[in-house]
């Protein structure tokens, strides 16, 4: 899995693990798309924190984003 250098900044912002990322993209809760064709992925982790992940449509290896879901 490859983050995007925006994705490495908003996890250690937020404090979220590269295995929260892969535990919401392993399960998630929900599954849309954006506009761009992009997964948004939103799972709840350790803790009870929900993240928001969004990995590249044409590349579900590629993590653009996460942040934290209230």
């Amino acid at each position: 899995m490859r983050f995007s250098r925006h994705a490495r900044n908003e996890m250690r912002l937020y404090g979220i693990s590269a295995e929260d990322v892969e535990s919401v993209i392993a399960a998630p809760a929900v599954r849309e798309r954006d506009e761009r064709g992009n997964a948004r992925l939103i799972a709840e982790v350790g803790g009870g924190r929900r993240i928001l992940v969004v990995v590249a449509g044409d590349d579900p290896s590629f993590v653009i984003t996460v942040f934290p879901r209230s």
